[in-house]
């Protein structure tokens, strides 16, 4: 409802009309209320006299209890002494909500016509007596006032735009974006003792991610066709053999190129085939080693990337084979034509393919 300035001698008949008539019915705690309800609704000189009104009140099922209409119209007109509550032709429109909360009892009280405006009220009382009591109050000062001047407008609000509220990190966010939970890569090998001075073959390996820091997988080495040469005589050997990988893993040059210390054990089989000699035949035998890589990988375009490999071989089962009468050995001896050595080293250059 809009404020107007208030007279001391309106004032004065105010506060003697009020307490007059009410103050034995009114409890002590309401004192503040009606001291607010003269300052939300302060009252000037009467230039045209008192408002009528027509009271319109509804209520809660909590609030069953409180009065309706009629009722609170004669406290009204008791506390105005005059009437201010009409049933109809009022020039102010009142209505009235009342509620029951979880403290007490509210109201809210708006008016429409010659008085506009809302007010809320509420009282923390177990029954809807000193409610009832403030809206007499409130609504006979507020019929009793003349029209007020246009309200203020109201002040500018500056309503700034949220913030957005970041995700909640999940575990071991801030180290990069999500890495693949399996590689797979293939790539050309040169190794110089395993199988000979210098073999070429094929490696392969998949390898699954158990957590950032460290991976477990498996793969193959097949090294073809090393050829010693004894006179007239060949022997070829080949190497196939199996590993199983552990290693822990780290990524650089944000997080695009990346690398790996290997450890690994390895088992297969070589192969060896006599031609040439005097008696051919083929013979194979088992094959263990231990070994520790390491790994330097990086993107080529999407899930494909490059990968690199260096491998330090150390066979704990040295494979032999012997030739008969192999130059060196007497007549109708077996000459030794190919031994394992003792430590190899394997270098490989390849492709890989990340999957999520």
């Amino acid at each position: 409802m809009k404020p107007i300035s208030i007279s001391s001698a309106i004032n004065a008949l105010i506060l003697r009309r009020v307490f007059s008539s009410s103050c034995t019915s009114v409890p002590a705690s309401w004192g503040l209320v009606l001291s607010c309800a003269l300052i939300l609704w302060p009252t000037r000189a009467l230039a045209e006299g008192p408002a009528t009104a027509v009271l319109r009140v509804e209520k809660s099922r909590q609030a069953s209890t409180c009065p309706d209409s009629r009722a609170l119209a004669r406290r009204v007109n008791a506390v105005a002494r005059r009437e201010a509550i009409v049933e109809r032709g009022g020039s102010v429109v009142l209505r009235v909500g009342i509620d029951h909360s979880a403290t007490g009892y509210t109201a809210s009280l708006t008016a429409e016509g010659a008085r506009t405006g809302e007010r809320d009220l509420d009282d923390e009382g177990t029954s809807c007596d000193g409610l009832v009591e403030a809206l007499a109050v409130s609504i006979a000062l507020l019929l009793d006032e003349d029209e007020a001047p246009p309200a203020p407008p109201p002040p500018r609000v500056r309503i700034l735009e949220p913030r957005p509220i970041p995700d909640a990190p999940s575990p071991g966010a801030g180290h990069g974006p999500p890495l693949p939970s399996m590689a797979i890569d293939v790539l050309a090998v040169e190794s110089a003792g395993l199988v000979g001075s210098s073999t070429f073959g094929v490696e392969g390996n998949a390898d699954f991610r158990m957590s950032r820091l460290f991976t477990l997988g498996g793969g193959f080495l097949a090294m073809i066709d090393d050829t010693q040469h004894f006179g007239a005589g060949t022997l070829h050997v080949n190497l196939v053999a199996v590993r199983a990988n552990a290693c822990v893993t780290f990524r650089v040059a944000d997080q695009s190129i990346g690398g790996a210390l290997c450890g690994f054990p390895a088992l297969g089989s070589m192969l060896a085939t006599a031609r040439g000699f005097d008696e051919n035949n083929t013979a194979s035998q088992p094959w263990f080693a231990l070994g520790a890589g390491a790994v330097a990988d990086g993107p080529i375009i999407g899930p494909l990337g490059f990968e690199t490999r260096l491998d330090l071989v150390v066979p704990l089962v040295r494979p032999r084979f012997v030739v008969q009468d192999l130059g060196g050995a007497g007549p109708g001896q077996a000459g030794t034509a190919f031994m394992a050595s003792p430590i190899g080293l394997a270098i490989g250059i390849g492709v890989r393919v990340l999957i999520p």
